[in-house]
């Protein structure tokens, strides 16, 4: 089931036209977006692959994954996105893959290099593998990446790693850390809820254009794979879908179902919200967005 998902999921890849909205003459922001680069340091550090004659990538799990290529792909999305005229990279969860200190420790190292020699700002939130078997507390996420984000942020949810930053003087990202340590489902309650609606009603009152992301969906996008992955969509009874159409949170980027896919909602207000699920940054075609927000907004 799972390689028939992965082809249904590639071949929606390929024909999707990624587009929020249409170019921007004049960009007042443009962000790098990546998320699910489930990061091995098991598969990556002192490990050496055999390839079969018959299949070079035996290696490669059922569901696509690279993982023994997984440093190697990282390093070549954090050099494009050097180049590029980007001034912050998102990093939408899941960025390791069994949560262990050791890929934490690792990955931070990557990015802290990048922060230096480029000079743009990395902002992570965690995934469900970044906790995975319970490795990982909450606290030490946000002590293993306190320099992306957790230090710049203007606003943290005390009970979990959720914050605001200043992407720039228009813009604010809220970064919803949407997991339940140790489970792969959504984790966002009506206490994390009432937090993010307290941050989209200052972001509004201060004349702020908020930018959302979470690793778990909001919205449906392929019906399929909210099936076959339960609880990958955000529960609608939480509201989370309203409070952003009343506060003017536009646009969201989220991962988890390695889908590749933009989808739209319209408010009880009429106002009409975006999410952006992109598909993972370690499997092929190792997909990543680049953002363009302006007086009109362009997805790439």
């Amino acid at each position: 089931m799972k390689k028939i998902l992965s082809l249904l999921l590639c071949l929606c890849l390929l024909l999707t036209c990624s587009a929020m909205g249409v170019n921007a003459t004049e960009n007042e922001l443009i962000i790098d977006v990546a998320n699910d680069l489930h990061y091995s340091y098991t598969s990556n550090e002192g490990f050496t692959v055999t390839p079969d004659d018959a299949d070079p990538f035996a290696h490669v799990s059922s569901s696509g994954q690279l993982y023994v290529e997984s440093k190697a792909i990282i390093t070549a999305f954090l050099e494009k996105a050097a180049a590029d005229e980007s001034s912050a990279v998102l990093l939408v969860g899941d960025i390791t893959d069994g949560g262990r200190d050791t890929e934490h420790r690792a990955l931070a190292k990557m990015l802290a290099e990048f922060e230096k020699t480029s000079g743009k700002e990395v902002y992570v939130v965690p995934g469900n593998h970044d906790f995975s078997n319970n490795r990982t507390s909450v606290a030490q996420f946000m002590e293993y990446y306190a320099d992306f984000g957790y230090n710049q942020a203007i606003a943290l949810d005390p009970s979990s790693a959720s914050y605001v930053a200043e992407l720039s003087d228009d813009y604010r990202l809220l970064a919803i850390d949407s997991t339940i340590p140790g489970e792969g489902g959504y984790g966002l309650d009506a206490q994390r809820i009432e937090w993010i609606r307290q941050q989209a009603e200052k972001a509004k009152q201060d004349g702020k254009k908020m930018i959302a992301m979470l690793h778990h969906n909001m919205l449906t996008h392929l019906v399929l794979a909210n099936v076959l992955i339960a609880n990958s969509v955000v529960d609608y009874s939480l509201g989370l879908r309203e409070i952003f159409a009343e506060y003017g949170v536009k646009y969201t980027f989220t991962g988890h179902t390695h889908e590749h896919d933009v989808a739209s909602y319209k408010g009880s207000n009429g106002e009409v919200i975006y999410e952006a699920v992109t598909g993972t940054l370690n499997a092929y075609p190792l997909p990543y967005r680049t953002a363009y927000f302006g007086s009109e907004v362009k997805l790439e």
